[in-house]
This record gives C-alpha cells, structure tokens and sequence, in this order.
C-alpha cells in the first residue's frame, strides 16, 4: 500500500488553488505511476488527483509509465493516470495505425466531457539536427 504525505497534499492543493486564481484553466500534469504494469494505479495517486482536482484542477494528466492506464472523471474532471506513449514512443508511434486510432479515441473522448471545450490536434515530435 502506498499513500501520499499529507503536507505533500496540503502544498499542492495551495499550489492549484493559487494556480487557478491567475488562469482560467488549471491542468495538474503528474509524473508517477507503477511502471510497466497494466491497468495498475498506485493507491496514492487516487488520493493525489482527486485531491488537486478538489482544489480546482481542471484536468490531471500523469504521465511516466510508457503504457496507457486507467481514466477516471471525478467531479466531472478527468484524471488520466498515464498517457502512456502518447508523450514517449516505446512502441511503433506513426507506423503503428492501431496504436494511433487508441490514442486519438482516448483524447476525443477525454475532450468530449461536461468541462471541456477544447479541440484535439494529433502531432508528432521529430528530431531535428542542424546541418
């Protein structure tokens, strides 16, 4: 069992709340997880999102292990626990078509929800060398 400390807690949520007195939306990006296990959420990071999105978070979006992971809406919030290799490719990225049509169900879903507003734009980062 794994739980957060709560003065951790206590400055992040002073953190949002100041956050979101100079934004006009708030989006709590998270870098946690169990790595390369699936479908495995710690038992901190429940109480970590749901937390920042009580103290106005508009969106948490964790990210470190290189696979997708669950999606919870908490007071009409979604929390993503891992974007996976939507930041990181580990595995296939452009050439994998069913990997891409995942990733792009799960943000047009993420964006349909009741406080969202936003349009999805697919990119792909490339390495740039100069010559």
């Amino acid at each position: 069992m794994t739980f957060p400390r709560e003065s951790d807690l206590d400055l992040l949520a002073e953190r949002v709340v100041k956050a979101k007195q100079g934004a006009d939306v708030v989006v709590v990006s998270l870098h946690w997880g169990v790595h390369f296990v699936r479908a495995r959420i710690a038992d901190y990071q429940t109480t970590v999102a749901r937390r920042v999105v009580n103290a106005g978070a508009d969106a948490v979006i964790g990210h470190h292990p290189p696979i997708l992971k669950g999606v919870e809406v908490y007071r009409d919030t979604p929390i993503l626990y891992s974007i996976g290799n939507f930041a990181f490719d580990f595995t296939g990225g452009d050439g994998d078509e069913e990997y891409n049509a995942r990733r792009q169900a799960v943000y047009d879903s993420l964006f349909r929800l009741p406080k969202t507003s936003f349009r999805t734009i697919p990119v792909t980062a490339a390495l740039r060398t100069s010559s």
